[in-house]
């Protein structure tokens, strides 16, 4: 397999392993640096890709401070992985693992806090926990709105994740769960003229 580019952006570790981790892993992990973090999830070998998020995370923990934003990127990172393939049980602790890490670390305000509330909801809201997905949801999404671009990809999958959330509700006839927050109403005033 030809090596592919690290993008910082799509594996968050890549520069940090480049300088730091790498070269104290020895040449037995260096393929994990040299693959797209993404690469091996979307193309659903994910059987493939638990050894290398794990080991990931075992890299940063062992390098950097448990408290590190890297641990609770590979902390998000794992869930993501856990979360897409229904393994919900492994992924939330991984999520409020790195949700805790991170607001103890970055400002409130942080996009990559906000991420991992989305993230968070994303997955309450898949096992049908309408009441903690919607309120995770009206936590991340005004920060999301508020410190990116609204082609951001965090701040796109984040509002299609919270429509769909609340098309789902609609359609299960679970509305009376949620909140009477002005932009939850707001939001499933206007799904409902769509219909």
């Amino acid at each position: 397999m030809a090596d592919q580019r690290i993008d910082d952006h799509d594996c968050p570790f890549a520069s940090r392993s480049r300088t730091v981790i790498q070269p104290r892993a020895g040449a037995r992990f260096s393929h994990l640096f040299k693959l797209d973090c993404r690469t091996l999830p979307l193309q659903g070998r994910y059987g493939e890709a638990e050894p290398l998020f794990v080991r990931s995370l075992e890299l940063r923990e062992q390098q950097l401070e448990a408290q590190h934003p890297h641990v609770a990127l590979s902390l998000n990172n794992l869930a993501l992985l856990y979360q897409s393939q229904g393994r919900y049980g492994e992924a939330e602790p991984l999520y409020v693992r790195s949700l805790s890490i991170l607001q103890n670390q970055l400002p409130a305000d942080h996009p990559l806090t906000a991420r991992v509330v989305s993230n968070l909801a994303h997955l309450y809201d898949l096992q049908g926990r309408y009441p903690e997905a919607e309120s995770l949801y009206l936590q991340a999404l005004p920060i999301l709105s508020a410190r990116l671009e609204e082609n951001h990809e965090w701040r796109q999958d984040a509002t299609n994740n919270w429509r769909s959330f609340l098309q789902k509700a609609i359609e299960a006839q679970r509305t009376d769960e949620l909140s009477d927050n002005p932009m939850t109403q707001a939001e499933l005033s206007k799904i409902r003229d769509e219909e």
